[in-house]
């Protein structure tokens, strides 16, 4: 029977309706082909992309040459630029915001493929390192107040390349999704003393029924009011509102846990997009103690329609119990 299910933290509800759909493993999705033309994302194309703003590569290695295991550089087309002056200024009944900010590519492998998970777990924590230092240098700048970190994998979660790499773009506001995640987190703290998603995890974690891999750092279940089929979050159980202070065993248990959701997703999944992002504190100073940071993974399976749009609310054809099952079935090797 269908049911209605409130996410604590976001807000939202979910109607869980099974009945819609196939059996939770019918959304095998088939193999997306690779670019045909060169990508300027490979070893040797350096000059095809901006300079560099970090690297990693063996010593004695030179900026911007093709020795490298991940490279982050300026977005070819910003949607914002750290070049721009901040300013706010009505338009009439309206408010503007000059588009101050920095948005980055972060080139996740030379090697020239579609999702880390095909290389092993190693990658997964270099990378996560590239994205801590790129928040920490970006920080200084007084006029960002939030840092988005995603990952679109495949054409229909927007896509451009299939070569590995994510984003991130710091803003110089804090998103309303984050604003109203924190202030569940404060109510939940004034009220009982006690991080919410800390109280989130205790629950999952003794009932098991939607947790699908834990390790020594991080535990990953499909959320109770999944919005969409197969949706996971990586949540790490030392609570931190910022996720650019997790220490170096952090970033490797961080690196196993997403290693292990991909591996499982893309087994009752096949080659099925991909949204990934990380949830964490506004920058600096303005970080929200009570906040716990956590990272999300949203397989593209079903389409929003009108529904979703106009109201803020989801129909999940899933529910996060059956996803949890078979993907806890799901074998990986290492």
């Amino acid at each position: 029977m269908p049911s209605v299910r409130t996410d604590p933290i976001r807000g939202h509800r979910t109607i869980v309706a099974e009945e819609r759909v196939r059996r939770p493993g019918g959304f095998v999705v088939p193999e997306e082909a690779l670019d045909p033309s060169p990508c300027p994302f490979c070893p040797g194309n350096e000059g095809k992309t901006p300079p560099e703003v970090l690297a990693f590569r063996p010593p004695g290695g030179r900026a911007n040459d093709a020795r490298w295991s991940v490279r982050v550089i300026s977005n070819q087309h910003p949607a914002l630029r750290t070049e721009t002056q901040l300013a706010r200024h009505a338009v009439g009944h309206y408010d503007e915001l000059s588009p101050v900010g920095a948005h980055e590519v972060i080139i996740e492998s030379p090697a020239h493929v579609r999702s880390l998970d095909e290389l092993g777990k190693e990658p997964f924590a270099a990378v996560a390192h590239a994205w801590q230092e790129r928040i920490v240098d970006l920080q200084k700048d007084f006029r960002l107040l939030y840092a988005a970190i995603f990952r679109n994998t495949g054409r229909a979660a927007g896509a451009q390349l299939t070569h590995a790499h994510s984003q991130l773009i710091a803003l110089p506001f804090v998103p309303r999704e984050i604003e109203l995640e924190i202030a569940a987190f404060r109510a939940h703290e004034a009220l009982h003393e006690r991080c919410l998603l800390c109280d989130l995890l205790r629950q999952e974690q003794s009932g098991a029924e939607r947790v699908v891999y834990e390790n020594d750092a991080f535990t990953v279940f499909a959320p109770y009011a999944s919005k969409v089929p197969f949706e996971l979050w990586i949540v790490p159980r030392r609570c931190d509102a910022r996720f650019e202070r997790i220490s170096a065993g952090e970033r490797s248990q961080l690196g196993d846990a997403m290693f292990t959701a991909l591996k499982k997703l893309g087994r009752a999944l096949g080659n099925a997009p991909l949204r990934f992002d990380i949830r964490t504190s506004p920058l600096g100073e303005r970080a929200v103690k009570s906040y716990h940071w956590r990272a999300e993974l949203a397989p593209v399976l079903v389409p929003s329609g009108s529904f979703e749009a106009g109201t803020g609310a989801c129909i999940n054809p899933v529910s996060p119990e059956s996803a949890a099952e078979l993907l806890r079935d799901t074998l990986v090797a290492g």
